[in-house]
């Protein structure tokens, strides 16, 4: 009985497990960032908790950032990037697909280009960081956050050193 009992609960593990969500949005482990995601519609499933405590909307100009955190208890944060579309619903459910994902790692300090439906992991220092993003089409951007920006006094600020301010 034992064994019927230990069978069945690997089957139903397996056919979850395949049965999962197969929504393609990892973020790639390279930087060339050229593939597609297809639609953002709902595919059939719930979520739980979101990976993100925050989200807002920002809007960019091409040109560089800077994010400067102030003193952190946490090693890193993940941030995610996506061109506001109007579809906040397929946005958020986007951006829990990527963060879920693994994100590119950014070091401490560190500069990257920041492209629309990607993740990034933002390492920290433990008591400042200040990290360099580039945008390359402007546009209204939805910023994902793992963390509320007050967790770490977060300031967005764009290269003539004004600080940018979410509308959403």
């Amino acid at each position: 009985m034992k064994k019927i009992l230990v069978l069945l609960t690997l089957l139903f593990v397996a056919m979850f497990l395949i049965a999962g969500c197969d929504q393609d949005t990892a973020a790639p482990a390279e930087s060339n960032h050229d593939h597609d995601h297809g639609d953002s519609d709902d595919h059939g499933h719930e979520h739980g908790d979101d990976p993100y405590e925050w989200s807002g909307v920002f809007s960019f100009a091409e040109g560089s950032y800077v994010m400067h955190f102030q003193e952190s208890g946490d090693p890193s944060i993940a941030v995610v990037f996506l061109l506001d579309e109007g579809d906040r619903d397929g946005s958020d459910h986007m951006a829990y697909h990527i963060m879920e994902a693994e994100l590119e790692a950014v070091p401490a300090g560190g500069e990257f280009e920041a492209v629309s439906e990607y993740g990034y992991n933002l390492m920290l220092n433990p008591d400042e960081t200040i990290t360099t993003f580039v945008i390359s089409e402007a546009g209204d951007y939805l910023l994902y956050l793992e963390h509320f920006p007050e967790e770490f006094d977060l300031v967005i600020k764009d290269a003539a050193g004004n600080e940018m301010v979410a509308t959403d």
